[in-house]
């Protein structure tokens, strides 16, 4: 019997060992000489995972399924000579390779002489028990952590550590769930690529929760166990290496009471790597986690709103309003910096004293002070003194506050002084004034010009027939009379519109530095600026201020645009027109210019507001936050810099402003860059071009001036005229030059029709307006080249020759 794992125990009788069959304990006996196994009961075989033969007849045979790591101190506790009690905690190895912990204790048994002879031991399986420890110890230690940390970063990172801990992940992700918005804010995403864990934060910041992340949030916990030839589902959003899907997954949500605040996921490449087990521990470990991140939260928005309160202190301090608390009694409580700046006493002055005496007419503000009471606010202008009896005028609100029992407490005032203002409003009448009179002179400019027009290019015609020198100096000075007459024309526009100032040399980079500083200091900071200049910029002749307000304006505008943050850029290049494109231009000549682009990545212009985008009064903002004058101040600075403006917008994608300025280079740069090197006229081979214009004298004598050069003629009297004769002969027309102004059909309307027969129809638009009076229609209509009238044979031959040797797309921005 002895040396035999098989055999009964010698000792005990059948009883004892019926009961060591049939309990989860491993009993064995040992003989303490040859160190041979006597008994070993069957709970080996569940424990161990291997058959009692395997353990054969030699000495502790079972000391090589122990952990490599504990077997020193195991053999170290169990072969030692001592009779007294042992008892040791270790590992062993079953065959598939689990780990499982075992807690043995070992009784030895004395002959009568004293001697050990046998020893009898107990092991039990302690695996679970010991990973509750674990587990509630990496609990105890992640709790402790979360407590002292304060921002989610950190915790974040705490987290990550302990779930490594305990589920020996190779994915990992961690979001925040906000249930008002139903957004999902991913904190971390980890995947091990290359066997190195790599965050993986693209596309997956925030976002709407995906299939599976809703599916856990909705219904709870999820393990998710693949098999090895089984893809990833499409109820997830892939991340990281997306060559492999997970074979493992458990997703829990983390739950702060009813509430679900987050999920929380691991993922293994390994097959089966997670049980039940493991995703009740994870949903605890996520619960623990959810109580701290929402800790973490809280204070964080607490801290938020303290700054927040901090900063309305600071800026009721900063404001230049006055700012005033009254009680009941009509007893100063609350006195600003900016009410000492307005009426020049100290807060140390006035606080406890009455305010009637800042009042000019008391009647009034007794009053005002019954409305307050009766209806809770009151809203107007008063005459109040100040402290050295000055007289100023305020823009006044009156509002009542009541205390947690509704009834009344204070009465808050706010005062903003209007003075100044009051007395620019006779200024404004006299600029809108001004205004009509402009308006007025730009009807009259386009009339004025359509009669000067066939006159211009008739002499064109004239002068190829005339004979005698005195036929030549009657059309010279027909000539001279029709330019005479535009030019007064124009002269009457730039004094309507224009804007005299003090001009000197500029350095627009200068300028734009100081731009960039108000825009760090003041702009809201999820709104990024770049400024963009060449280091040789050249200089300007302008008035800095009003420059400087052209960029202001601009910037303003683009901020406002951009509600939810973007990108605000500030560009400043040279450039030299060239004849062809200052043609294109109302008023600008070919020569250097300094081009200042602002450009921003807001909600766009819609083709309806940049046809009045540049009219005074106009805005599309709330009332109290815009006074239309902006845009129309930017132009006017622009003209009577002798500049002009392009616009470019799209819906969505922002706006980009481009300023054109007369610039400075060194004399022969400039002349040297603006040279044209020829003054031939450029004639046509048979192309047929359509004109649209509500002028039939115009219409005349631009068709015989096109036909003498060379070209095929169709007219048109208005866009409906144009649009019938196009139909009937598109194909044969090359280029359509239309007036952008006409009665049935503009312009911009026939040519956005023309587009909808051939989006590759070449069209020249014309208008006795500049181009960036009509600059929102012709952005919107697509309009690439524009003559202004009244135009010579020169100049619209060459555009039309330009027009016809272009062979890019046809329908794109005006530049």
């Amino acid at each position: 019997m002895e040396g035999s794992a098989e055999a009964g125990l010698p000792v005990g009788g059948w009883h004892f060992q019926q009961f060591a069959d049939n309990v989860n304990q491993v009993f064995w006996v040992v003989d303490a000489i040859t160190r041979r196994i006597v008994y070993l009961s069957p709970a080996f075989e569940q424990i161990w995972g291997r058959d009692r033969q395997v353990l054969g007849e030699g000495p502790d045979p079972w000391l090589a399924f122990v952990h490599p790591e504990d077997r020193s101190r195991v053999i170290k506790t169990f072969l030692s000579k001592s009779s007294g009690q042992r008892e040791e905690t270790y590992r062993i190895v079953r065959p598939n390779g689990e780990v499982r912990w075992l807690r043995d204790r070992a009784y030895p048994i004395c002959d009568a002489d004293g001697m050990v002879y046998r020893v009898l031991g107990i092991a039990e399986d302690i695996t679970e028990r010991k990973r509750f420890e674990q587990q509630w110890t990496m609990l105890s230690r992640l709790g402790s952590s979360l407590n002292v940390v304060e921002t989610a970063e950190e915790a974040t990172q705490i987290i990550l550590d302990a779930s490594l801990e305990l589920f020996a992940w190779d994915c990992f992700t961690l979001a925040v769930y906000d249930s008002d918005t139903d957004l999902v804010t991913t904190l971390a995403a980890i995947d091990t690529i290359d066997g190195k864990r790599t965050r993986c934060m693209a596309n997956l910041n925030l976002s709407k929760p995906s299939t599976r992340a809703r599916s856990v949030l909705v219904g709870g916990a999820q393990l998710v166990l693949r098999k090895e030839d089984e893809g990833a589902d499409k109820t997830s959003k892939m991340f990281g290496d997306k060559s492999r899907p997970s074979k493992s997954m458990m997703l829990v949500p983390m739950r702060l009471g009813a509430k679900t605040v987050g999920i929380l996921s691991v993922q293994s490449y390994r097959i089966n790597a997670y049980c039940q087990a493991d995703l009740d521990l994870m949903q605890l470990f996520a619960d623990h986690a959810a109580g701290a991140m929402n800790r973490i939260r809280a204070e964080e928005e607490r801290r938020k709103a303290e700054e927040r309160l901090a900063e309305q202190a600071a800026l009721l301090e900063l404001t230049p309003d006055a700012v005033i608390v009254r009680s009941m009694d009509d007893r100063i409580i609350y006195w600003n910096k900016g009410a000492e700046r307005m009426f020049g006493w100290t807060k140390q002055e006035v606080l406890g004293t009455r305010s009637v005496e800042m009042h000019k007419d008391q009647q009034k503000f007794h009053d005002i002070n019954n409305v307050c009471r009766d209806q809770g606010e009151w809203f107007g202008e008063l005459v109040k003194l100040t402290k050295s009896g000055h007289e100023i005028t305020v823009q006044s609100r009156g509002t009542l506050i009541l205390g947690p029992d509704q009834t009344p407490k204070a009465i808050l005032i706010i005062n903003s002084d209007i003075t100044d203002q009051k007395k620019l409003e006779a200024q404004m009448l006299r600029a809108q004034r001004m205004e009509s009179i402009g308006t007025l002179a730009g009807g009259i400019a386009h009339d004025l010009n359509n009669v000067l027009a066939p006159i211009l290019m008739s002499v064109q015609l004239l002068r190829k027939n005339a004979q005698t020198p005195k036929e030549k100096a009657l059309l010279d000075t027909v000539e001279n009379s029709s330019k005479r007459g535009a030019d007064l024309v124009r002269q009457v526009l730039t004094f309507a519109r224009g804007m005299e100032s003090q001009r000197t040399a500029v350095n627009l980079r200068i300028l734009a530095r100081e731009i960039q500083k108000v825009i760090f200091d003041t702009f809201p900071k999820n709104i990024s600026f770049e400024l963009r200049s060449p280091k040789e910029l050249w200089m300007i002749e302008a008035d800095p201020t009003h420059v400087h307000q052209v960029l202001m304006n601009l910037c303003v505008n683009a901020r406002d645009a951009m509600t939810e943050g973007g990108k605000l850029v500030v560009e400043l290049a040279n450039t030299v027109l060239d004849e062809g494109y200052a043609k294109m231009q109302s008023d600008a000549k070919p020569g250097p210019y300094i081009v200042m682009t602002v450009e921003d990545t807001g909600t766009g212009i819609t083709p309806e507001v940049q046809e009045k985008m540049f009219d005074p009064f106009f805005t599309t903002k709330e009332i109290g936050k815009g006074t239309g004058l902006g845009l129309s101040t930017v132009v006017t600075i622009v003209n009577a810099h002798r500049g002009f403006i392009n616009v470019y917008s799209e819906i969505g994608r922002g706006t980009k402003f481009k300023i054109f300025l007369p610039a400075k280079p060194s004399k022969e740069q400039a002349n040297a860059e603006s040279m044209d090197p020829s003054n031939a006229l450029p004639t046509g081979h048979g192309e047929t071009i359509l004109i649209v214009d509500d002028e039939e004298n115009l219409r005349t004598i631009t068709q015989e001036t096109l036909e003498t050069f060379g070209y095929r003629v169709l007219a048109a009297a208005n866009g409906a005229e144009a649009v019938a004769i196009y139909a009937q002969h598109g194909p044969q027309i090359s280029v359509v030059l239309t007036d952008m102004m006409m009665p049935v059909m503009d312009g911009p309307a026939t040519i956005v029709a023309l587009q909808s027969m051939n989006p590759r129809v070449k069209v020249i638009g014309s208008s006795g307006l500049g181009m960036h009076e009509t600059a929102g229609r012709t952005v919107a209509s697509g309009l690439r080249y524009f003559v202004p009238k009244p135009y010579t044979a020169e100049r619209l031959l060459k555009i039309l020759n330009q027009v016809l040797n272009d062979h890019g797309p046809a329908v794109a921005n005006a530049q």
